[in-house]
């Protein structure tokens, strides 16, 4: 087992945070915003060896971070990527959706990780992942892999108390089988194992089948102590999958931003030690139709949802980076995000000068869907795949002769 995880797990703590602004933080101010006269402790990201994100081997694209696609289903929609914008550095792509049993989950029968059943979360040609994984050159870019931590439908179904189980160990040999089958996995097809990331239950604080719920979309609401068994699950989930795996993965915490759970703060749910980035999920929508509006979003103002501000705060209590394993404006009709264009050139404005202004670094982005590249949509739109295709751009392959 990763004994330093676990260790960090066993001792880290949960206290609270204040919300830093949109301007720069102040050297001399606390997180809770008092004054203070010490100086400000050193950058945890002052040292090159922990910017390990920006490994040279692994962006192609000679951008100033890893930037790639999330849920760009065909190798066809990455070749086209890499055309039209830049070689594909990193991308958030899925495997299995449904997992009908805990088999399922870790990817074949217990205690055989060599076997992978079909259908499984581990069963990865034809899927998004895989094509990620055959598209990507062994060790030149990031696999970031949206995998589940939960059979599909349990957590509804035990009202969240399936968390309390896995948290006090019930399952503990399905998370140590899928560990070893990832590991499997990345070394039967080349690939480096620090090459892989993992986004645990994407979006859990929206999703009663695999996460957890209070009732705000009209499911069942669980018990607010849901989001210590979560906590502590996640935690054990994370140090066992290591376990298996051999270490060397890297975890993110990816909440939603649309829903506070029971008002809590995202620390409520966040387990120190055990993640090494945090995410949110960004898609400026129709209701962000001007500037302020964009601001009232970051800040977590615009619809009582989490705002970026919180979780880079989080970051920084913790001294990791942030990223965005799925962003990008709404283009669906009736949610469509009336100025992408302006959205794009703030995103990137903020995000470039998020560890100057913030103290932490932007360490990844996956831009949602192959729609981000289609002209066609609606006019405004348009304008915008310009806009991205300009300040997203990097080196490209060759045009074959």
């Amino acid at each position: 087992m990763n004994l330093s995880r676990r260790s960090l797990l066993k001792t880290a703590g949960l206290a609270g945070f204040s919300l830093c602004g949109l301007n720069p933080v102040s050297n001399s101010s606390s997180l809770s915003g008092a004054a203070s006269s010490a100086a400000a402790p050193a950058s945890p990201f002052a040292d090159p060896a922990s910017r390990w994100w920006e490994n040279p081997e692994r962006l192609r694209s000679g951008r100033i971070r890893p930037s790639g696609i999330m849920n760009w289903e065909t190798a066809e929609s990455l070749r086209r990527y890499e055309r039209e914008v830049a070689y594909v550095d990193c991308g958030t792509q899925r495997s299995i959706n449904k997992l009908p049993t805990w088999e399922a989950l870790a990817g074949g029968p217990l205690g055989q990780p060599g076997i992978v059943a079909p259908r499984s979360q581990m069963d990865w040609p034809g899927t998004p992942i895989g094509v990620l994984m055959d598209h990507i050159p062994p060790g030149k870019g990031w696999l970031i892999w949206g995998v589940w931590a939960m059979v599909t439908g349990e957590a509804a179904r035990t009202a969240g108390a399936i968390w309390r189980d896995v948290a006090g160990g019930a399952y503990d040999p399905y998370y140590v089988d899928l560990g070893a089958r990832a590991r499997r996995k990345l070394l039967d097809n080349g690939w480096p194992l620090d090459c892989l990331l993992l986004r645990w239950n994407k979006e859990f604080n929206q999703e009663d089948s695999y996460g957890l719920t209070d009732g705000q979309r009209s499911s069942a609401a669980m018990p607010a102590e849901a989001l210590d068994w979560y906590r502590e699950a996640m935690g054990r989930v994370i140090a066992l999958f290591d376990e298996g795996y051999g270490g060397q993965a890297r975890h993110i915490f990816s909440p939603s931003r649309n829903f506070r759970l029971f008002g809590k703060p995202l620390d409520a749910f966040f387990t120190p030690g055990a993640y090494d980035l945090i995410s949110l999920s960004y898609h400026p929508s129709s209701k962000v139709k001007n500037r302020d509006d964009w601001e009232k979003m970051l800040r977590g103002d615009l619809d009582g949802g989490y705002g970026d501000l919180e979780a880079i705060e989080l970051c920084r209590k913790h001294g990791i980076p942030f990223c965005h394993d799925e962003w990008s404006p709404r283009f669906e009709p009736n949610l469509a995000c009336p100025i992408p264009s302006d959205v794009f050139e703030w995103t990137k404005e903020f995000w470039d000068g998020m560890e100057r202004a913030h103290g932490v670094p932007m360490a990844f982005d996956c831009v949602y869907h192959s729609k981000t590249l289609d002209p066609t949509l609606y006019p405004e739109w348009a304008a915008g795949v310009e806009t991205y295709k300009r300040l997203w751009a990097g080196k490209k392959p060759p045009i074959a002769s």
